[in-house]
């Protein structure tokens, strides 16, 4: 008697719980490099701990197709509330913040997963925390930000050259954000959410980015706003995830943050049109997210980032519908 096992495929617009990170953190990037997600920086606030941890060194590589990870190479650097990005073939840590209360950094590290090695490379203009990038055409762009915690939003564009190792510095942003998000499509790059400064409300503004003529217009809102959310590309559309919509602080006290957004919204650049599609298995903010195969990885983050909540090793797959 011959028996035939029936491929299993996962059901399109939704969230498959994955193996978890070895380590919790929040605050943290992730990359996809030949269809690996790595999970890179970022820090944990243990409960019972009465400060946040420093930015951690640690870079851990997650396989799909096995549902493992495994520790490969740390940075040189600890970093917090940093940007990761993939681009030729590498993965780039780009500014971000040492540890608590501290102002943010300059410095970008490359890792190559061909040797499992980091390497320092050259500096951003000048330091950035809570900021984005986006990766085309072999050069990254550095959006938004902020030089130290109590500091405003910056509205500034750096662009870096790959192959050349230098930075540019092009045309700011119509609305200066920090704890925003990016990524890039079909030769433009979009800036999504953020606030004014670290504590302010979010904006659901949606912000596009020009390289041929290096401008910048404002083309809608999200259907809500979002900042420490984090954003994927998968098949020509955008998806944007997690986060926290407000945050109320009285004057002489702590800030009060409200539970992380577990809402997904798929964003079409051709139209113009947001589309709801399935929630995360739970809420998280802080969290980052990279595509491989054709599938969404939202990894790490917390249930908020009060004082207490700590942070999460959880990962998630999204399977986004048919197209």
């Amino acid at each position: 008697e011959v028996f035939y096992l029936e491929p299993v495929f996962a059901q399109a617009d939704t969230w498959t719980r994955k193996t978890a990170m070895p380590s919790r953190r929040l605050a943290l990037g992730a990359c996809t490099l030949k269809n690996k997600v790595y999970a890179v920086g970022g820090y944990d606030w243990p409960l019972g701990f009465d400060r946040e941890r420093p930015g951690t060194i640690v870079t851990e590589e997650y396989d799909p197709a096995t549902d493992t990870w495994r520790t490969v190479a740390p940075m040189s650097t600890g970093r917090r509330w940093f940007s990761a990005i993939a681009s030729g073939g590498r993965c780039f840590a780009i500014g971000g913040q040492k540890d608590l209360d501290q102002p943010g950094i300059p410095g970008v590290e490359e890792y190559n997963p061909a040797t499992d090695s980091w390497r320092r490379r050259a500096e951003m203009p000048a330091a950035r925390m809570g900021h984005a990038s986006a990766a085309l055409d072999g050069k990254i762009y550095v959006m938004g930000g902020t030089s130290s915690p109590d500091a405003a939003a910056s509205g500034t564009l750096f662009v870096y050259d790959v192959a050349q190792n230098t930075w540019t510095r092009k045309a700011d942003m119509p609305r200066a954000r920090v704890l925003l998000t990016a990524a890039a499509v079909d030769g433009l790059i979009y800036a999504f959410g953020g606030g004014r400064t670290y504590a302010g409300a979010p904006s659901a503004e949606v912000q596009r980015y020009n390289p041929a003529d290096d401008t910048w217009k404002l083309v809608g809102n999200m259907p809500q706003p979002r900042s420490e959310h984090s954003a994927a590309e998968a098949g020509g559309r955008i998806y944007i995830m997690g986060g926290r919509e407000v945050k109320a602080c009285t004057p002489g006290d702590d800030c009060i943050d409200p539970p992380a957004l577990s809402s997904l919204e798929e964003f079409d650049p051709q139209t113009g049109n947001w589309t709801t599609r399935a929630r995360m298995l739970g809420g998280r903010t802080g969290q980052a997210s990279s595509s491989a195969g054709g599938k969404i990885y939202a990894v790490g983050g917390s249930r908020s980032i009060s004082y207490g909540r700590g942070g999460n090793a959880a990962l998630e797959e999204y399977t986004p519908p048919a197209r």
